[in-house]
């Protein structure tokens, strides 16, 4: 390949330079996004929600479905507001009964029984009176009848302060639930089985690989690269070394010849300090001329 053809196939500087703030944009959308995904599915249920002001949790039943602007589906993403105390919940079912007409709805932990084990989970009903006595009655708006148990404030997390519809579908899959039919025919989600990796794991895990190989391979280039430029300079310079060298033995050998014939070391130094360049011939490439001519010694009178 020529020299030619090389540097067309060399990216120019302001290419170079576009394609590496396209790289660096690619590597941060990769970081935030896997960061994003691991807010979404692990911080929302991670830890004790009950100290969070705000919590996001990913509907997996039917029970809420209703007509309501605060009722909503399987699979979507509600968002859980903290409330500090009875009383601030009290007024908050008083003012959603006057707004509405319907009780506030509200997130609380509860314990769900599968596979002959008990779980702690997250379920957010609406409620539909709160008596004298602290205990909360609470009812899904799509079930027949209320909770089969009322609830007291210290399993409150949260009431309901906004909803993102589908987003929770994304999340349910993403930690490994199953999408099924529930006995009412609507879509519900059961829990992965025990043992299986969340997908969660994989969306996170390969892009994270990939960037972490693709800045190895950046380093092991840049490595490389200078290793290359280094071992360039120092065939250059040994090329330089070995051109003055052969330089130096040719102008010995032209000393050592003109000698022979009889020249003094001045003629010789004067010899070639006059075929010795100016700065503007160095700088200025000539034509080529004839080698040097020696000189030669001439025949003696009456030879």
């Amino acid at each position: 390949m020529t020299k030619q053809k090389e540097k067309k196939r060399l990216l120019s500087p302001k290419a170079r330079k576009i394609l590496d703030i396209v790289i660096t944009a690619i590597e941060a959308l990769v970081i935030v996004g896997c960061l994003l995904v691991s807010i979404l599915v692990w911080v929302g249920a991670a830890g004790n929600p009950q100290s969070r002001s705000l919590n996001w949790f990913a509907i997996r039943s039917d029970s809420m479905i209703g007509p309501h602007e605060d009722s909503f589906n399987p699979g979507d993403l509600v968002v859980s507001r903290r409330v500090d105390s009875l009383a601030d919940l009290r007024t908050e079912h008083k003012v959603a009964l006057t707004n509405t007409g319907n009780g506030v709805v509200i997130s609380f932990m509860s314990v769900e029984t599968q596979g002959g084990q008990q779980y702690e989970v997250i379920i957010t009903h609406r409620v539909v009176r709160i008596e004298d006595d602290g205990k909360i009655y609470t009812k899904g708006d799509n079930a027949p009848s209320e909770d089969a148990s009322p609830i007291t404030f210290d399993k409150v997390v949260g009431v309901f302060d906004g909803k993102a519809e589908g987003l929770g579908s994304v999340i349910l899959w993403l930690q490994g639930y199953k999408k099924v039919t529930t006995a009412q025919g609507n879509v519900g989600y059961d829990p992965p089985e025990a043992g299986t990796t969340p997908v969660s794991f994989l969306v996170i895990l390969i892009p994270l690989v990939l960037l972490f190989g693709y800045n190895i391979y950046v380093v092991i280039k840049w490595v490389a690269d200078e290793k290359a430029k280094k071992i360039k300079a120092a065939a250059m310079e040994e090329a330089r070394a070995s051109a003055e060298d052969a330089e130096a033995i040719k102008r010995r050998a032209l000393e050592d010849f003109m000698r022979s014939q009889g020249m003094t070391d001045a003629d010789i130094a004067a010899y070639f300090a006059s075929s010795a360049p100016t700065p503007a011939e160095e700088s200025t490439p000539a034509e080529e001329t004839p080698a040097e001519e020696v000189p030669t010694e001439t025949p003696a009178d009456g030879e």
